[in-house]
């Protein structure tokens, strides 16, 4: 026999009401927006969370409006924490050292998922979404992965910082490595300088349609010299790094500079 309605709600008031830090992830409050569905261990939202969280989806569109697409009829699981501590013991188990996550899972309609807590840098939210942006047009698993130092590159010059490059590190070297664990904080931070750097030259030296078909002949499984070529007119990796170095001179002396004028 169906409960009335009033008495179901009364008794549900009196029910010991379970802790938030105890309720899994997929049993959180939800609230949806026209490209996020917002999954919060808090009752409440921050106030104008959802519009900033739409704010910054627009940002990256309208910046990154060649490899959009993908992204403006899917929605994102965004899972928020109310505090990093929260968030470092939730189920997804970042790593000690991060702010947020990013997972891109399944074919042919992979779901999308972010995670972070309530107080994280807009930067790394631009960051962290860049990548699934990305991996939306790229779409296929039976594609090559794209270069790391393209993706990482991407989503730092959406950050909207430009770290000087103080220690370049080899046009070679650098497009065949990514940071490792354990490697040293120093090289990491060089590493990411370098990446946002050489990928907004090759975003900001031309117009957008080079970057656009360098992007498109990577993700068709051209090598990145042949790619470099038909897109920039490149001949080599080593041509390639003597335009980049030219048209960062102005920010590799003035991280020389500083890098000289350090204790």
């Amino acid at each position: 026999m169906m409960m009335p309605l009033a008495l179901a709600a009364g008794l549900s008031l009196c029910a010991p009401a379970a802790r938030a830090q105890d309720i899994p992830e997929n049993n959180w409050p939800t609230s949806m927006t026209v490209h996020f569905i917002m999954h919060h261990q808090s009752v409440r939202l921050p106030p104008g969370f959802l519009l900033n969280m739409e704010g910054i989806h627009r940002e990256i569109t309208r910046e990154l409006w060649f490899i959009a697409d993908g992204m403006q009829s899917e929605k994102i699981d965004f899972y928020l924490y109310p505090d990093r501590a929260s968030y470092l013991a939730g189920s997804f188990h970042p790593p000690s050292w991060s702010a947020g996550r990013s997972e891109s899972r399944g074919y042919p309609r992979p779901k999308k998922v972010f995670v972070t807590y309530d107080g994280a840098r807009k930067e790394l939210i631009k960051h962290e979404l860049t990548h699934l942006f990305f991996a939306a047009y790229w779409k296929r698993p039976d594609m090559a992965p794209p270069p790391i130092w393209l993706n990482e590159g991407l989503a730092v010059t959406m950050e909207g910082k430009h770290t000087p490059v103080v220690r370049p590190i080899p046009m070679r070297d650098f497009l065949n490595t990514a940071p490792q664990t354990d490697d040293p904080a120093s090289r990491v931070n060089d590493w990411y300088a370098q990446a946002g750097s050489v990928t907004n030259f090759l975003r900001k030296s031309r117009p957008s349609y080079h970057f656009k078909g360098l992007l498109e002949a990577l993700r068709d499984g051209e090598p990145l010299v042949d790619a470099l070529r038909h897109a920039y007119g490149f001949h080599s990796i080593e041509d390639f790094e003597k335009a980049w170095k030219s048209y960062a001179a102005i920010g590799l002396e003035r991280g020389a500079a500083s890098a000289k004028a350090a204790p």
